[in-house]
């Protein structure tokens, strides 16, 4: 199996959860073609998970497991499996849902969602496009879908060096006009939210959700951020602290982020989104005790 080397920052990141390893985090740059799964080291050598590879994106290593486990079909399908039935519990008798979302369901860079008998996936990066046949076989086997419709019609894919697809895979899907071809993000652009240390791509379908999670005792955090600004806006219902209060404690964690990007000279936006996620959490976790859910939305 291919082995991937962290630098020590990229060490640091991974043993403290993160999910995501930046290219400029690696050792060295691997000899790939992208879309492998791989075994992660440190700069010893000494064994520290399994991840999945892109040769194209900034984000080099998604982590799968700190485990020396096989990364191959039961794996996917327990995950799916697990997914499914957290979506079961919480909502019975639901056949319209997101089934699976990427990272918060430990399968970064896939996306499904079930409308009735017709599943709607997307395959968002160079690893879960190198298992699409294997993924949707494990789809098909775990819903018994009537069918499965490829929506990778996304611009996110062009960062992995993909291009955007739409195509049915499996069985019959209904024509132009249904469900699922209606699925559109429209109402909220595309950003990328923390929940529960997992980074997701998000749609306006998800933020809705979370809106109903704070209406049960959860705290959403939305940021809109620039170079120069963030804008804060806190929706929290049955938990100790104000929205004001927890936007006040929110907003200066990200001028403390804001700052530390103007003195490093920092222009990556996504690096900005992520550390000012991180930062919110923690300040939210200090202050209030609480485990928020940060959205930073791309305005």
């Amino acid at each position: 199996m291919p082995q991937v080397a962290l630098g020590p920052r990229g060490t640091e990141r991974w043993q403290s959860g993160h999910p995501w390893i930046y290219r400029g985090d690696l050792l060295q740059e691997p000899t790939l073609d992208g879309g492998e799964v791989v075994r992660v080291v440190d700069p010893r050598g000494w064994f520290l998970g399994k991840a999945l590879y892109s040769s194209r994106s900034k984000i080099a290593l998604r982590w799968m497991s700190f485990e020396d486990v096989a990364v191959g079909p039961e794996l996917f399908a327990a995950r799916i499996a697990q997914a499914d039935a957290l979506r079961r519990a919480l909502y019975p008798g639901e056949t319209t849902y997101r089934v699976v979302h990427g990272e918060a369901d430990l399968l970064p860079g896939l996306v499904v969602d079930r409308y009735g008998e017709v599943l709607s996936v997307q395959f968002l990066v160079q690893a879960t496009e190198a298992h699409r046949e294997l993924l949707t076989d494990l789809l098909v086997a775990h819903f018994r879908p009537r069918g499965v419709m490829d929506r990778s019609d996304v611009n996110v894919r062009t960062l992995e060096g993909l291009e955007p697809r739409r195509v049915v895979l499996r069985g019959d899907v209904p024509e132009r006009g249904s469900a699922v071809e209606r699925a559109e993000p429209a109402a909220v652009p595309a950003g990328r939210v923390y929940f529960d240390d997992r980074p997701e791509l998000i749609e306006p379908s998800v933020v809705r959700d979370r809106r109903q999670m704070a209406e049960e005792g959860f705290v959403v955090v939305f940021i809109s951020s620039t170079s120069r600004d963030a804008d804060i806006a806190v929706v929290t219902r049955g938990v100790a602290g104000s929205e004001s209060e927890i936007g006040e404690e929110v907003r200066r964690a990200a001028r403390a982020v804001l700052a530390r990007a103007t003195a490093e000279e920092r222009e990556d936006p996504e690096w900005l989104r992520a550390e000012i996620a991180i930062a919110a959490k923690r300040a939210c976790r200090r202050v209030f005790d609480i485990r928020p859910v940060i959205v930073p939305v791309v305005a």
